[in-house]
Formats: C-alpha cells, sequence, structure tokens
C-alpha cells in the first residue's frame, strides 16, 4: 500500500524541495518549446507478436518520446543524470514532452492528426483516453504485451482490469493508485484542554466543534478559534466534504441487494447538508471556508485557528517547520482520528481511487517491433520494485545524484529531499518521476536522517493503512461526461444555497436532479455494472 503520499501531497513535497530552491510551489507545468518529430520505425523482420520483451538484444538505439503531463515542467539542459541513466540502461534516446495538464488532450490530439504522435503516453484523464481509443491512434490491447512484465502484470488488480477492459480488450496499463493518506485529524492538546474525548458520531463531533470554537480550547483569553474550515473557492464544499462518509457513501454505489443509488437519493447527502446548515448557522466553521483556496487555509491550520481539519499528515508535519507562523511544535499536537460512524452503512473514509493515470502507445509505436519490446522493457523496469523506478521516481543508483534509502523497518523506507541538492537545483528533474507512481512504503522530508517528525508521520500513516474506506466503484463507470459534468455543478449550487438556508426543498432539489440526467446515469451505471458481472 502506497506510503509515497497522493498526488497532491506529492506536489507538496516537490514544491517543499523547489521552494528552497527559490521557485514558487505551484510550478506551472509547460511545453516544450520545440516538439520532438515522431520517431522513425526501426525496420525489422520479427512480429510483435512473436516476440517477448526478453528476445529484445537492446543492440540497436532508438528514439522514444513520452507525453505527459510534468509536476514542474522546466527544461533540464543537456547534463540530466537521469536521462543519461536510462539512454545508457536502455540503449535509447529517452525525451519527456511535458506539458500542463489542462492542455494534455487539445495538444494530444494536435499531434496524432498532425502525425507527430508520441511513442509513450502517460495520461491521467479516463475520457482522454477512451477519445483516443475510440480514433483507434492507440493501442487497442494490452492484454498480450504483458509477457515478460512481471513488476506490471503484479501491480494490475481485478478492480483495475475491469476499470481498463472496454469491449473484451484491456486499453492501458493502469498505474496503481497510492493508498491514501488524507485523514480526518484533530487537536489533542485542545481536546486535552477541554477534558473532551475524540468524536465517534455526528453529535459528538457537533459538540467538539462547538467547544473548540467558544470555549478557548488554547487558552490564550481569546475569542480567535473556529472548530473547522474548508477550501471550497467559492465553487465547492472542499475537503469538508470528506465529512459525508459519517453517513454512508456518496456518489453512485451498489446497495446490498444489488442495486444502483446515489447518495442524493438516499438521504445520505441530505444529512450530510443538514450538518453542514447546523455547523454554519452556529459559526463553528471559519468564516472564509467556502470563498477560500487551499493555501490560504493554511496559515489557520498552522497558526493555533483549527480544531479539526482533513489532511496528510506528510503536509501537514512537512510544512509545520516552514510555513511562515507554523512550527513542529503546532503540526506535532495534530493526531488521527478515527471516522465518526453516523449510521449503520457510515464511518468510513472516502473511497480509494483505482488508478493513478494510464499508460499507453501509439499505435504508430506499438506496429515497431524493436521500439514496442523496449517500452516493455522500462516499464517494467519502472514499476515497483524494479531498477528503474528509484532511478527515475527518488534519483536512487543514478550517477550524479547522491540519494540513499534508509530502512526503516515495517515496510518503511525514507530519503531525505534536503541532501538531494541535485534535483532541488536542477527541480525539472522531477518530472522524470511524474509518470512512475505505484505503491511503496517511501517517506521524504528535509531531514538528513529520519528523525522523531519522520516516526511520527510513519506512525500515522501506519494509523490511517489500518481505517477502512469505502469500496470505490463509481470509479469504474463510463458516464456521460457531459451530463455528469452538468449535475456536478446543479449539486453545488444546490448545496452552497442549502446549507445557507437560502434553499429549503430538497425533495424538489432531488427531483429535478433525477429529471435532469440523474436517472440516465442510474440507468447508465446499471447497464455497465450488469455488463462487469457486478449485477446479476
Amino acid at each position: 500500500m502506497s506510503r509515497k503520499i497522493s498526488i497532491m501531497v506529492m506536489i507538496f513535497l516537490v514544491a517543499y524541495t523547489v521552494v528552497l530552491a527559490g521557485c514558487s510551489q505551484k510550478s506551472e507545468s509547460a511545453s516544450n518549446s520545440e516538439t520532438p518529430a515522431a520517431s522513425t520505425p526501426a525496420q525489422t523482420s520479427a512480429s510483435p507478436e512473436s516476440a517477448t520483451p526478453e528476445a529484445d538484444d537492446m543492440s540497436q538505439k532508438v528514439s522514444i518520446r513520452l507525453f505527459e503531463g510534468g509536476w514542474v515542467g522546466t527544461p533540464t539542459g543537456d547534463d540530466d543524470p537521469i536521462k543519461k541513466w536510462i539512454d545508457q540502461k536502455f540503449n535509447v534516446d529517452f525525451n519527456l514532452d511535458h506539458v500542463h495538464t489542462g492542455d494534455m488532450e487539445s495538444l494530444l490530439l494536435t499531434q496524432f492528426s498532425a502525425n507527430q504522435a508520441p511513442d509513450l503516453l502517460y495520461i491521467t484523464d479516463k475520457n482522454t483516453l477512451l477519445k483516443l481509443y475510440n480514433q483507434g491512434v492507440i493501442l487497442d490491447d494490452w492484454t498480450s504485451k504483458f509477457e515478460g512484465m512481471p513488476a506490471v502484470s503484479k501491480s494490475i488488480t481485478e478492480t483495475s482490469k475491469k476499470y481498463l477492459t472496454l469491449d473484451g480488450k484491456m486499453i492501458a496499463v493502469p498505474v496503481p493508485a497510492q493508498k491514501s493518506d488524507w485523514s480526518l485529524m484533530i487537536r489533542k492538546d485542545w481536546l486535552a484542554n477541554l477534558g473532551l474525548a475524540a468524536p465517534k458520531n455526528d453529535q459528538e463531533l457537533l459538540e467538539v466543534l462547538r467547544k473548540f470554537t467558544k470555549n478557548d480550547p488554547d487558552r490564550n483569553g481569546k475569542n480567535d478559534t473556529w472548530g473547522i474550515s474548508s477550501n471550497g473557492g467559492g465553487k465547492s464544499l472542499g475537503v469538508i466534504k470528506a465529512l459525508s462518509g459519517m453517513y454512508g457513501p456518496d456518489g453512485f454505489y451498489l446497495t446490498a441487494d444489488n442495486k444502483v443509488s446515489n447518495s442524493i437519493i438516499d438521504g445520505t447527502h441530505k444529512k450530510f447538508l443538514d450538518l453542514m446548515r447546523t455547523i454554519v448557522k452556529e459559526k463553528l466553521i471559519d468564516p472564509d471556508w467556502y470563498t477560500q483556496s487551499w493555501e490560504q487555509k493554511k496559515p489557520k491550520v498552522y497558526s493555533d485557528k483549527l480544531g479539526v481539519d482533513w489532511y496528510p499528515p506528510m503536509a501537514l508535519i512537512g510544512e509545520g517547520s516552514t510555513y511562515p507562523g507554523g512550527s513542529n511544535a503546532v503540526a506535532s499536537k495534530w493526531v488521527n482520528i478515527e471516522f465518526p460512524k453516523a449510521s449503520e452503512t457510515g464511518g468510513k473514509r472516502p473511497p480509494e481511487d483505482i488508478s493513478n493515470g494510464f499508460i499507453t502507445v501509439s499505435a504508430q509505436a506499438a506496429k515497431d517491433p524493436v521500439k514496442m519490446k523496449r517500452i516493455q522493457n522500462i516499464l517494467d523496469s519502472v514499476f515497483y520494485p524494479n531498477e528503474g523506478y528509484w532511478a527515475l521516481r527518488w534519483g536512487v543508483g543514478v550517477p550524479g545524484i547522491d540519494n540513499k534509502m534508509a530502512d526503516m523497518g515495517n515496510g518503511f523506507k525514507y530519503t531525505s529531499s534536503g541532501l538531494d541538492t541535485v534535483r532541488q537545483k536542477n527541480s525539472g528533474l522531477y518530472d522524470w518521476g511524474t509518470w512512475i507512481v505505484t505503491t511503496d512504503n517511501v517517506l521524504s522530508l528535509e531531514a538528513a536522517e529520519p528523525d522523531d517528525t519522520i516516526k511520527m508521520v510513519m506512525k500515522m500513516n501506519s494509523e490511517i493503512e489500518s481505517q477502512s474506506s469505502f469500496p470505490n466503484v463509481e470509479g469504474l463507470l463510463n458516464l456521460d461526461p457531459q451530463l455528469l459534468s452538468y449535475l456536478q455543478r446543479l449539486q453545488s449550487e444546490f448545496d452552497v444555497k442549502y446549507i445557507l438556508e437560502k434553499e429549503n426543498d430538497y425533495d424538489a432539489f432531488q427531483k429535478k436532479w433525477l429529471s435532469q440526467g440523474g436517472q440516465k446515469l442510474i440507468d447508465q451505471a446499471t447497464e455497465q455494472f450488469t455488463k462487469m458481472g457486478m449485477i446479476k
């Protein structure tokens, strides 16, 4: 299970080292100014079906271009040690074409239409993958390609296989999802100061929020604390939406009697909105909760203003010593709590991701047996725990990058971002790890050796790993994206109006949701689950 942090926390850790070099945490990925021309297929008499990756003696140099949405998106220069490593290891000329993820689909479609298709693609949006598949411009079935790729094959679960199987074909390689390390966290010192226990249900949570807001939990004699906050950015409810798990699964799910339902129609969503109404009405929440961004919320987390939050321990503790006004002393006062349970079906964490993206190749590259075999060899190497994974993801084993891994026991490893001076100075090197995401137990902060802070993170991550989550059945669905987007906007608009008591008729909203597309999506989900064999 992944302890490597979720994508958002990974971005934080990359930024954590980049900030030391004077860069911004949210660096925009950018396209290379020059797009490499499509490589020319190698001439060979071998057929893709008859040759396994091991049959490639790698005597012929192959040009490979990977198209991905990088974390940083800056050129690495001619002295890129990771490019040198992969080029020499696999006798390739391997180039990254990294773009801003928001531009990925349009740029990909443009390159394919201009006959400049990349060889290898890392895509995070399934709808983009499906468009390319339907256009016939990518390899249409990976099933026979997994021979000779044991690390890749081992990473594929039955769920991820269902997720990417279409028309009986497996249309891409799933990049394994990381175990989510987001957690419902609380200030243990505030609980102690007020003689409170960690809340076990929604009513106990309300009581804790009331006392955290009104009873001076930090003992500074000021009325300057709130029970909780969020980061809606004026568009959504933000991270506080995780609390809906107290009542049951959110979104589409399968009931105990094998039928498709949704939290909007089963009453679960209304219970959550009613809880939010109470929290807002009693002013137990930071007044900026709906309008502020994630970054704007951070100072309140690190300056003794909030008592409960949905946050990753790695980010919380990692940022604690560097964020303005923050300190490890504050960060160390936050602890995980078990998810409160407010119904028979509730009390679980949000679902884990099924996949962290998709790897595939262009149809053009797939027709070149030598190139395809070389890509298969590279792919298996960069999947955990093989050599390429450590090199591209962490820089370990790469000449010129002095990264080491310390074994912390219980399956955890540690590498120091503070000692990783080469990637700090040349932050574009982090982009080699963008597509290398898999299930491991690596922790990384600035300290040279695993210290008490790192051990605290390891303990908290282990606690999170033991907590149960709702199954991610909705993630298996390929629902109408336009209809789904419309209904999500409809719900977001209603949610905030209901919470602020500007709307009161939940039943009318429910009927509107069903009539304007919700029932159609339920029918689509029922049909798809039936085809998967999940509804008999």
